[in-house]
């Protein structure tokens, strides 16, 4: 929270890990060199811990332990992940100024906080760009998201850590019909999803995608 007056070093890095420079996730008391509580206590790059309080809504947690491995052997800065397992937990603590992490990954909107001014500026984050790369983060994520992420003072306040599929709906029986018992499964990603949609348009069958809403998962409190 602004309130804490503590900065966090490295901001544009830790989020750029976030958005796939590197990739990992967060389970059951996930505290690289620390406990799962909220009394994160960020401290800057070059030793010292900077803690996330994440929604552990099932995701998994393999890019959260090599984010953390790959950070701190780029920064000697320890990355603690604090587990939620409440929806609405992390704004409720921040909008009543009890959250002391550094960087929060709820479910749902956080447009409370972000009116009330407790959230950091992401705009130099968007703008950065990353070692080895040649586009600013900006560039490289879906514009919509990007378009969608612009608060009203004209700064940006929230990061989306992902943009795909939540689940699947489908008709075992019509994908036997189209492609042949056995001869078909399930995409594993957004690409082989899209495949298998234009192969079934091409067949004579319909394929969509709906959503409910955006649900923005990362944004920062210092």
């Amino acid at each position: 929270m602004k309130k804490n007056g503590k900065r966090m070093a490295s901001i544009a890095a830790v989020l750029a890990l976030t958005t796939g420079m590197l990739a990992g996730c967060g389970g059951q008391d996930r505290a690289v060199e620390g406990s799962a509580d909220n009394s994160g206590q960020g401290q800057p790059a070059g030793g010292g811990t900077i803690s996330v309080h994440y929604s552990a809504g099932g995701f998994g947690d393999e890019w959260m332990d090599a984010m953390s491995q790959d950070y701190k052997s780029l920064t000697g800065v320890t990355v603690k992940w604090v587990p939620s397992y409440s929806t609405g937990e992390i704004q409720s603590l921040l909008n009543s100024e009890q959250e002391y992490n550094d960087i929060v990954m709820p479910l749902l909107n956080m447009y409370q906080a972000q009116d009330a001014h407790m959230l950091e500026d992401l705009t130099s984050v968007y703008d950065a760009v990353c070692d080895g790369e040649s586009r600013a983060i900006k560039d490289k994520m879906n514009q919509t998201l990007y378009e969608y992420s612009l608060a009203p003072d004209g700064k940006r306040y929230i990061m989306y850590g992902s943009n795909s599929v939540s689940a699947f709906c489908y008709n075992a029986n019509t994908l036997d019909e189209a492609f042949g018992v056995g001869n078909w499964e399930l995409p594993r990603t957004t690409d082989e999803m899209l495949a298998m949609s234009k192969d079934l348009v091409s067949k004579g069958y319909y394929a969509f995608s709906a959503c409910s809403g955006i649900s923005p998962r990362h944004r920062i409190s210092s």
